[in-house]
């Protein structure tokens, strides 16, 4: 079973669609129509359960040592969640995830903030 298609993803105020470019057994891939934005979404199963959201970004940027030059860069932000086959609710575990996310964004972003800066 497959997430909703097309799937929005809203950064810096910014909305991007993201087109369903492929679908397998437990996993799925999002696009924008330029490449720019790649969001993969899936689930593995074994002794645990593991579910992953996974938002790539990439663009062209200056070398840094040759400014003539452009270079393509790219960063991932992913959420993962591991779990047992069972034990936790989906509830519990959307609590969890829920809770993690507002420490993270409390204050303007505090923590998150922090921890982008190397902060451990």
């Amino acid at each position: 079973m497959s997430v909703s298609d097309p799937q929005t993803v809203t950064i810096a105020a910014t909305p991007y669609t993201l087109a369903r470019i492929s679908s397998e057994t437990n996993k799925s891939v999002y696009s924008t129509a330029d490449g720019a934005w790649l969001e993969r979404i899936g689930s593995t199963y074994g002794k645990r359960y593991r579910r992953t959201i996974r938002l790539e970004g990439k663009k062209i940027a200056a070398n840094p040592f040759d400014t003539s030059l452009n270079q393509e860069v790219g960063f991932t932000v992913q959420l993962v969640v591991d779990i047992p086959p069972q034990g936790f609710t989906v509830t519990e575990q959307k609590d969890a995830v829920v809770g993690l996310i507002n420490q993270l964004t409390a204050s303007s972003n505090a923590l998150l903030l922090k921890i982008l800066g190397g902060e451990n």
